[in-house]
């Protein structure tokens, strides 16, 4: 049998493992195929420190965040492939340092809340008017919001049981009428 390709090791980590159990599997294989396919056929062997550290500045320059995200799936990838006996020992991409990440700190202001509210209203689209208003009064991801039930809301309580966070555990969100009245 013949070496193992980065490419192969990269299929047999979402085979065995990320698909079942990533929710993000899906969008992560993506940002790979187009970030790291021109080193697909790269046998492991041949992927040193060098090789990651390059990988890394070369999505870093237009993405630094992505580039970080990226490495830390393939360090992950390849942490499985040591664990499976599929990999060489030594993970070059646990070598790499991330480029710095800063928390992004900005909130709305009451002005801008109700500047919001007043374009949203003159749009038209009560449904979507509901929708940011709730997302923008709670604070919750999208895909909550998108998946929200009518058996997940006690009305009565104001509370909101998201039964499914990307955390993977469940999230309770107290709604008061401000969210109910949006």
């Amino acid at each position: 049998m013949s070496e193992l390709t980065l490419e192969d090791l990269i299929e047999a980590y979402f085979t065995k493992y990320a698909n079942k159990n990533t929710k993000t599997a899906v969008a992560i294989n993506a940002s790979l195929r187009k970030h790291v396919r021109f080193i697909f056929k790269k046998k492991l062997s041949d992927i040193t420190i060098d090789v990651a550290v390059s990988l890394h500045q070369r999505i870093g320059k237009r993405s630094p965040i992505q580039a970080n995200r990226i490495n830390q799936c393939l360090k992950a990838a390849w942490n499985k492939g040591i664990k499976w006996q599929i990999a060489p020992p030594l993970n070059p991409f646990a070598l790499v340092e991330h480029n710095p990440e800063h928390v992004r700190s900005r909130r709305f202001g009451p002005s801008e809340v109700r500047r919001l509210e007043h374009a949203l209203r003159q749009h038209g689209h009560k449904d979507l008017h509901d929708f940011v208003m709730l997302a923008l009064n709670t604070g919750v991801r999208r895909t909550s919001l998108l998946s929200m039930r009518w058996d997940d809301l006690n009305l009565e309580d104001g509370l909101w049981i998201i039964p499914d966070s990307k955390s993977g555990t469940p999230q309770l969100i107290l709604v008061g009428p401000l969210e109910l009245d949006s």
